[in-house]
């Protein structure tokens, strides 16, 4: 991800537009891929199938 960093910084125009979009993309894969690996320990918690996963779907909570 620091590679995008380096790339959008040195850019300008319609192509730092471009350049930082891959960046933001790039943290919000990351921040999912956080999101997935916090989901897999609570299923594999003990007891998980009697528990709510609302901390994750706001619209769960609802």
């Amino acid at each position: 991800m620091f590679d995008l960093l380096d790339e959008a910084t040195g850019t300008s125009g319609a192509a730092a537009t471009l350049a930082w979009a891959r960046v933001e993309n790039a943290a919000c894969a990351r921040r999912l891929a956080g999101m997935v690996a916090l989901l897999d320990a609570r299923y594999a918690a003990s007891g998980s199938a009697n528990r709510d996963q609302w901390y994750l779907d706001n619209w769960g909570a609802a």
